[in-house]
């Protein structure tokens, strides 16, 4: 089992943070990691399955709710459509 656990410079690599970073997120309970060291020096590994958790949490999306999310079509979609058709037709009178 311990042979899957990552180090903290591997996922700091992974993420693309410094490993002072990571070891910020880890003791702050952001990303969970595993003690291999002593109770006054944390040797801290990582299980990849954790690391990927930690990343979906991060995962952000700006702008307004897909329509999947709401159940109801999205206004923007509308409005996309209404401009092309109006494009269309401007295009069809020149």
């Amino acid at each position: 089992m311990t042979e899957n656990l990552l180090t903290l410079a591997e996922v700091a690599a992974t993420l693309k943070v410094s490993t002072r970073h990571l070891r910020d997120l880890a003791t702050a309970g952001q990303i969970a990691f595993i003690n291999v060291g002593s109770q006054k020096r944390y040797i801290m590994r990582f299980h990849p399955d954790d690391v990927a958790e930690f990343i979906r949490s991060r995962r952000v999306r700006l702008g307004r709710p897909s329509a999947a999310r709401t159940g109801h079509q999205a206004q923007s979609n509308v409005d996309f459509m209404e401009i092309l058709r109006l494009e269309k037709i401007r295009r069809a009178k020149k």
